[in-house]
């Protein structure tokens, strides 16, 4: 039920537009900014899957953000 990339690892196409957009920054992307620049790689508001931000219940993060460094 779900759109599925076509790569050897069998990724779905969210889990390897996240990595596509994760590999690429150079810089600290807080979470909104990831959301749209995934948003983008998978193909705008046309796309078959539609990611969504909202808050992660249960995270223990009290309403805070998330950055994402990236390494190396």
């Amino acid at each position: 039920d779900f759109p599925r990339d076509a790569n050897a690892e069998g990724l779905s196409a969210f889990a390897t537009g996240l990595a596509s957009v994760l590999e690429r920054s150079d810089e600290v992307l807080p979470a909104p900014a990831l959301f749209l620049r995934l948003r983008e790689e998978l193909g705008g508001s046309t796309a078959a899957i539609q990611p969504t931000y909202k808050a992660v219940k249960g995270a223990g993060d009290a309403v805070g953000d998330f950055y994402f460094v990236p390494q190396g």
